[in-house]
């Protein structure tokens, strides 16, 4: 921009600069995934909540924890890895933690949500297509989700499907290997997901030694099925 200014004398030229502030800049967390505008304040807002979410797992308040629901609780050993400042060693420590694995109350709207927001993440970052909805659904009674609950935060999270039968699955090259299905299969495990920080505790396992369990209305301990 160019401005002239005259005093009866001879025309003077003075160059003005017009800054526009960079409100296009994007930033993408390394950790949860999410893209947003570090310079917007309502974007950093949205995404330190989804942050902390993600890393450390929703509430899930005592409110939401039924006794009649909890299907297990278990003691698990946390490992932390720390450095100290000027030292290339990892510390170790270890903490015990009480969990319990709810399974979800398909009737239970609160709960049933907050599977839902767990699972937008979990879809997220596995790149995921949306699930079956069988874990909500009173129509599929063997399909669950059940949820693992350390203080008061979902922290993992696993659903399952009822299934006609199964098929071996070559992994390396994820292909199937033909005429091999396997006909006894009655579910099969949907997703399973272990929000950051808890991850490398064995809080997975913990979710898949629960799924295997099958609700049967003629028996008041239920059915323990088989795993491939």
């Amino acid at each position: 921009m160019t401005a002239r200014i005259t005093d009866g004398k001879a025309a003077k030229k003075v160059q003005s600069t017009l800054a526009i502030p960079h409100t296009h800049v994007t930033r993408t967390c390394t950790q949860c995934g999410m893209t947003y505008n570090p310079l917007l304040a309502a974007d950093v807002g949205v995404h330190a909540k989804y942050h902390d979410n993600f890393t450390n797992g929703i509430s899930w308040p005592p409110m939401l924890q039924s006794p009649q629901h909890a299907a297990e609780t278990v003691f698990v050993t946390l490992k932390r890895k720390t450095t100290k400042r000027g030292s290339l060693k990892s510390i170790v420590t270890r903490e015990g933690k009480s969990a319990t694995i709810q399974i979800v109350d398909k009737l239970s709207s609160k709960q049933v949500d907050k599977v839902e927001t767990m699972m937008a993440m979990v879809n997220s970052e596995l790149n995921a297509v949306d699930d079956s909805k069988q874990w909500r659904s009173a129509q599929f009674e063997s399909s669950k989700a059940f949820v693992l609950v350390i203080d008061n935060r979902a922290v993992g999270l696993c659903t399952t499907d009822t299934i006609q039968h199964g098929e071996w699955l070559i992994h390396k090259t994820q292909s199937l290997v033909p005429n091999r299905k396997i006909s006894s299969c009655r579910v099969g495990i949907s997703r399973i997901w272990i929000a950051p920080k808890w991850r490398q505790n064995g809080l997975a396992a913990s979710l898949v030694l629960e799924a295997d369990y099958l609700p049967n209305p003629s028996m008041a301990c239920g059915t323990r099925v088989g795993r491939y």
